[in-house]
Order: structure tokens, then C-alpha cells, then sequence
């Protein structure tokens, strides 16, 4: 599983807070409850004394439903440099396994929930407010670690890649409602599509020497652009399936076209040099000919 980079779930201390709010209610509640069953005449104080004690009953059990929810929502998990292992579910998730994730943004376009969909078709959804934002971080970068090599091979052996973009209306919608069964749903309206020499949106592609991307590291903002500067393409991260993954490979496709190209340019300088000094040579030796057939000339001339 490699390195581990974190355990989530709710620490023993957590745990041991809330157990002993619930013991010590109820064990007051209880003290307060025996004492006014052995009084034979009660008071008017008596009757407050009664009200304090249901009370703690009542706080009791309101601090152990809290309790049970945060058990039941916060996942326990260990996140390793290879994947992520679920102790409740007695489950490992390898990410060269996920064919492919996404995430499900706040209205401030910060990630809510990541959802993993795993090779059977279900889907894992993570919950940012349990596993704290550095999930989602070390979740990517080991992600990106272990598959961008081979996405590429895939790539360049003629396999084209789509990544689904969520579209204003959906962003909407999700911003409004974002119920659990909303993003088990959720199909992508919007797409694009990457292949070893194009990037295709809206049915038009663009060969990866002529486009540019531009990231804002502050809003999560990103522009694909044309030479002349015309915005092609223009979202965010967490609105993108797979995030930061599918930029991390057409940064690639643009450095290795970039690269081929600058290698033809060299290969042509390289063969006209060639070409000039043939041509030179042949000039040269042109003129050693003229000069021999003069000498020859004279010579018949004497």
C-alpha cells in the first residue's frame, strides 16, 4: 500500500468526550431520580428536582443520537500512498483500480464531496467535511502518481480519453438541492475529449501546438486558449471529471508536441545545412574542372 498518509475517523479521545457527557448525565439523572423515590412528601422544589432529572434523561439521549451519526459518518479509513483501505467495510480501493472520479463543489466552487466510482459501477462518496480538504489533495497527487504514465501510453498507442464537465445548470441544480442521490446520478451534460495530436470541444478540435492552458492557483479557474488568444474552453477544477488528472496529461501532450516540433525544426535546419554544403561542394569542385580545362587549354596552345 506504500506510505501512509493518513488516518481518518473519529479519534479515541472524541469517542471518550461524548461517552462521558452520556455516563455522567445519566448517572446524575439517575442519583436525582432515587433520591425523589425515597422522599414520602414532595415539595414544590421536589417537582422542579423532577424536571431536571427528565431533562438529563432527555440531554442524554439527544448526545448519544449526535454521537451515533458522527459514527455512522465519518468513515473510517487509512489513506496509504497507493490507495485507500475502509475498516468498517473491510475494504481497499486501489487507485490504478478507479477508472475515474469526480467532485461535487460548494457554492464558493470549494470541494464538498469527492466520488470515487469504482470498477463494479458503485460509487464511494467522501465527504470533505470528515476527511478535512488535505484528502482530496494527497488523493490526486497519488492518483496522478500512479496513472498518468499509463493513461499516456494508452494515449499514444491511439486511444482517445473523454472527461465530463459539470455545466452551469447542473452546478445550479447541485448548489441548490445536493442530495446524496443527486450525485450517485449524476451524469456529465458538458465534455471534452484528448487524443495523442487533438483536444476536441463542442466538435472541434485543436491540435495541441496551437493551445494554451492558464491555471489560477487562487479561484481554481481554468482557460484553454488558442494562439491568438481566444478562450476555447473555460471552467474550474472541481467542475472537471477527474480534476487535476486530466490537465496533468494535456500539459504533457502540449510539452510533447511542443518538444516534436522543435525536433522537426532542428531536423530541417540540420538537412538544409546538409543541401548547402553538397551544393558548395559541387560548386568547388565545378571549379577545379574549369581550372584544369584552362591549364589544358594552355598547355595544347604552347
Amino acid at each position: 500500500m506504500g506510505e501512509l498518509r493518513k488516518k481518518i475517523g473519529m479519534s479515541f479521545l472524541h469517542k471518550l468526550n461524548f461517552i462521558l457527557i452520556i455516563a455522567l448525565s445519566l448517572g446524575l439523572a439517575a442519583v436525582v431520580q432515587y433520591r425523589l423515590l425515597e422522599k414520602s412528601v414532595k415539595t414544590d422544589v421536589d417537582t422542579y428536582v423532577q424536571y431536571f432529572a427528565y431533562f438529563l434523561f432527555i440531554f442524554a439521549f439527544i448526545i448519544f443520537i449526535i454521537f451515533y451519526i458522527k459514527i455512522r459518518a465519518v468513515l473510517p479509513m487509512n489513506v496509504y500512498q497507493n490507495g485507500i483501505v475502509l475498516k468498517r467495510r473491510h475494504e481497499t480501493i486501489m487507485y490504478q483500480d478507479i477508472p475515474t472520479f469526480y467532485f461535487i463543489p460548494y457554492s464558493d466552487r470549494r470541494i464538498k464531496y469527492l466520488i470515487v466510482e469504482k470498477g463494479n459501477g458503485s460509487r464511494v462518496i467522501f465527504n470533505t467535511n470528515h476527511t478535512g480538504d488535505d484528502f482530496v489533495d494527497y488523493f490526486q497527487k497519488d492518483y496522478m502518481a500512479i496513472n498518468t504514465d499509463k493513461f499516456l501510453e494508452k494515449i499514444r498507442n491511439g486511444s482517445d480519453m473523454m472527461f465530463g464537465v459539470l455545466s452551469k445548470k447542473q452546478t445550479l441544480v447541485l448548489k441548490v438541492f445536493k442530495t446524496k442521490n443527486m450525485v450517485r446520478k449524476l451524469e456529465f451534460e458538458d465534455k471534452f475529449y484528448i487524443s495523442k495530436d487533438t483536444f476536441q470541444y463542442k466538435d472541434v478540435k485543436y491540435n495541441w501546438n496551437i493551445i494554451d492552458i492558464d491555471y489560477d492557483i487562487q479561484t481554481g479557474n481554468i482557460e484553454i486558449k488558442d494562439r491568438d488568444n481566444n478562450i476555447i474552453m473555460s471552467t474550474y477544477f472541481p467542475y472537471v471529471e477527474k480534476g487535476e488528472f486530466a490537465f496533468n496529461i494535456m500539459d504533457h501532450l502540449i510539452e510533447e508536441s511542443v518538444k516534436n516540433e522543435d525536433k522537426m525544426e532542428i531536423e530541417y535546419i540540420e538537412n538544409n545545412n546538409e543541401h548547402i554544403a553538397i551544393t558548395d561542394n559541387e560548386v568547388d569542385d565545378s571549379k577545379d574542372m574549369d581550372e584544369n580545362i584552362f591549364i589544358e587549354d594552355k598547355k595544347e596552345n604552347h
